[in-house]
């Protein structure tokens, strides 16, 4: 018989890529057959209790509480596990320690003037605010974080639309620009196919997909899960379509998304359908009436792949060109993003925007009480309820060293 036990830490915050490391350290451990690591939203208590691993106390967790549950073979060996929580969670917080931390948002952007990304993950009570202050400082941002208020994405992507600047997210789970990838990213080779998900685990599957058929991405940009809702109308989504038509590097636009709303997909599909380059679009579990001679529906994921691989393949024997006449004509508030008159491509764009080098920031918060914790958990951390701390991300090459296994995010982020 299995012996589960949790614990629960009021009043502490870790994001969800800390908390599933954390977790897959302690399944780890002699002993030990399950562990879920999770703060306590309704959805993550929900997936502890599938799970088996969710008592009566851990029930009655809030949001900001932190759930550790161990499920082992017996008391010795649980007890061990959630002794050595802190332990590992310091040694993977002191993991990514830099020499300095600033402070705020404005003194990281000094440190790193050329950084054009923000990644935030912080609650989602605090994340509008944050995503404002990136957008301030022209600012792109990754918006990791959920449970931010649907006004408050529709007023985000209007004020980052208005400055030419792209928001992905909320609950953006993933994002591969000029080859490097943002939260959960599979390596993939590079190729000439774009996509444009508002779908974050269809986004990597669809990338995958190409990989192993010998295809290659551009851009996969995420849009965050209501983006192509009637409330939202699809900014991010019209924004990341323009981008990716205007770059000459894409050949093929692959579009991913849960059904949108009829008006947004009637925009999206007059556009489609205007666009000088082939377009697939799979919106799950959603047929499309019509296809033109570069508009393909398809109604799976692997065939998305499958059919931008062999848009691909069909450019490459035309020698590069279009057959079909780019008549695309941008919407006045795209056409005034500062970076799209700067340049058309959404490579020199990224270069514009920092990322060939991928400088970014990530924004974390923490709230503590109780004792003081390890020097080194105070420095990845900011001490004090309600104050901010900022991680540097440092310059990365390639994507080696911002890719993953492809794991969907976590809850709770």
């Amino acid at each position: 018989m299995l012996i589960n036990k949790v614990e629960i830490r009021s009043g502490v915050y870790y994001d969800s890529v800390t908390l599933m490391q954390l977790q897959a350290a302690l399944t780890k451990l002699a002993g030990i057959r399950n562990a879920g690591v999770m703060m306590g939203t309704a959805a993550n208590r929900e997936l502890l209790e599938q799970n088996g691993l969710l008592d009566d106390e851990a029930r009655k967790a809030q949001d900001s509480d932190l759930i550790v549950s161990v499920q082992g073979e017996d008391d010795a060996s649980v007890e061990a596990a959630l002794g050595q929580v802190d332990s590992l969670l310091v040694r993977r917080l002191a993991s990514g320690q830099q020499d300095y931390l600033p402070k705020s948002l404005a003194a990281a952007a000094q440190m790193l003037p050329d950084a054009g990304w923000v990644l935030v993950s912080v609650p989602g009570r605090y994340a509008a605010g944050v995503a404002r202050d990136a957008l301030r400082l022209q600012k792109n941002v990754f918006l990791y974080s959920d449970n931010v208020a649907p006004e408050d994405e529709i007023s985000l992507k209007k004020e980052a639309a208005g400055k030419g600047l792209l928001v992905m997210g909320p609950d953006c789970g993933t994002a591969i620009i000029n080859g490097v990838g943002l939260g959960f990213a599979n390596k993939v080779r590079r190729g000439p196919i774009g996509l444009v998900g508002a779908s974050g685990t269809g986004l990597q599957q669809v990338t995958a997909r190409i990989h192993q058929l010998g295809g290659g991405i551009t851009h996969a940009l995420g849009t965050g899960g209501r983006d192509l809702s009637r409330d939202v109308g699809g900014i991010t989504a019209r924004q990341a379509f323009d981008l990716l038509i205007r770059d000459p590097e894409t050949k093929v636009i692959v579009l991913i998304s849960k059904p949108p709303s009829p008006e947004v997909a009637a925009s999206l599909l007059q556009d489609a359908r205007a666009a000088g380059k082939h377009i697939v679009i799979n919106f799950i579990g959603h047929t499309i009436a019509g296809e033109s001679s570069n508009l393909h529906s398809v109604s799976s994921l692997d065939a998305a792949a499958e059919r931008g691989c062999a848009g691909s393949r069909e450019d490459q024997t035309r020698g590069g060109g279009s057959r079909h006449a780019n008549v695309l004509r941008t919407r006045p508030e795209i056409s005034a993003r500062p970076f799209l008159r700067r340049d058309p491509g959404l490579r020199n764009f990224a270069h514009f925007a920092g990322l060939s080098t991928l400088r970014l920031f990530k924004y974390s918060i923490k709230k503590r009480a109780g004792p003081a914790r390890p020097a080194g958990e105070q420095r990845a951390h900011n001490s004090g309820l309600g104050r901010r701390r900022f991680h540097r991300w440092p310059a990365a090459p390639d994507a080696r060293q911002h890719a993953s296994a492809g794991t969907p995010g976590a809850g709770g982020r």
